[in-house]
């Protein structure tokens, strides 16, 4: 039978036993809760473009042709017929606008039998001084005369030649002056003739050409149902003075590229003011240390590896940057007063835009 005195003995080893487990086991807790790990840096990331930027203005701007003739009345008439409706396609020489001058057919059907009976007294001359039957005066005379209707009926045939107006170049009427049936006087303006060849006119402000539009600058243009096409600033002239004050700038349009273009349609202008020379561009938020050199944190496996960088070109929240991070890249663009090389990061969102 266990007595009292056993009972204690081994209660005694028992808190002795636990007494030196728990000292060996303290020191480890405390040493686990001294080395607690420093949790990760919440950051959003948006990926690095590969395209350079672009400072741009964007303005609308109209086909017009290159070549711009208007035809005006050369001799008094009455509009007899037009040969072509506005925007139709007209082949060099064709008839555009008859005029019905009776006074000129009048002077052309008697200079002709003017014309007639001179030449065949100067044949008839011709004989008879062969003969010796009229002298030399008479015939030198005769042959004046016929000479002078000759003269006098080329003339009138010539302005009555001038009743029918032609392209003189293959084009598109562009706007009719006139209508069928109207007096016209000489110097009237008939019709408005524009060339195959066509170009792009646009009004620029002048604050804008001061920006930077200049020729020879590119330019893009997208026209009614169809692609972009690159182009350049051809020319820039003064259009308007005073406070609203404009400019005409101009592009040309490759004929092959514009061949469905026609004059007065509208087509969309932006002009490259400037071009950042390299492929890369972040966000302008991911940039730190701005004032000690530029770097910027890309985000690899959770880690953020500092990437030291010259700026360039800024345009709507993202600047050109250079050397280019490897393709497919992302960089941080928040928390980045807390980070550093080789830090621990949680990408939180991950930004497409801005």
């Amino acid at each position: 039978m266990m007595t009292r005195n056993t009972w204690s003995r081994d209660g005694a080893r028992f808190a002795l036993a636990g007494a030196i487990l728990l000292a060996a086991l303290l020191p480890g807790c405390k040493r686990e809760s001294a080395e607690t790990k420093t949790p990760p840096v919440a950051v959003r990331i948006a990926p690095v473009r590969t395209v350079p930027l672009q400072r741009t203005l964007d303005y609308l701007g109209t086909v017009a042709p290159v070549r711009q003739v208007m035809l005006a009345a050369r001799v008094q008439g009455t509009v007899a017929g037009l040969g072509a409706e506005e925007g139709e396609p007209v082949a060099e020489g064709r008839d555009l606008a008859v005029l019905h001058a009776p006074d000129l057919e009048a002077a052309v059907a008697r200079l002709r039998a003017d014309h007639d009976y001179w030449s065949r007294r100067r044949d008839e001359d011709e004989g008879l001084a062969a003969r010796g039957a009229v002298s030399q005066d008479q015939l030198a005379a005769s042959e004046r005369a016929s000479a002078a209707a000759a003269a006098a009926l080329a003339e009138a045939e010539a302005r009555l030649g001038w009743t029918r107006e032609r392209s003189p170049f293959a084009g598109t009427v562009l706007e009719w002056r006139v209508e069928a049936g109207q007096h016209v006087l000489p110097g009237q303006a008939l019709v408005l003739l524009g060339g195959m060849e066509i170009e792009v006119e646009v009004p620029v402000v002048a604050e804008d050409l001061r920006a930077g539009i200049e020729v020879g600058i590119p330019a893009f243009l997208t026209g009614p149902e169809s692609g972009t096409i690159t182009t350049a600033v051809d020319e820039v002239a003064p259009a308007a003075t005073g406070r609203g004050r404009t400019f005409a700038v101009t592009l040309r349009v490759p004929a092959e590229a514009g061949a469905d273009w026609r004059p007065g349609e509208p087509v969309r202008v932006r002009f490259a003011l400037e071009e950042s020379t390299g492929g890369a561009a972040v966000p302008s938020r991911a940039i730190a240390g701005r004032t000690e050199g530029n770097w910027i944190f890309l985000i690899e496996d959770g880690i953020a590896r500092r990437w030291k960088v010259t700026t360039g070109l800024e345009v709507d929240g993202w600047v050109s940057i250079a050397p280019a991070p490897p393709q497919g890249s992302f960089v941080a663009v928040t928390n980045l007063d807390r980070l550093s090389d080789g830090v621990a990061v949680f990408s939180v969102t991950q930004e497409a835009g801005s």
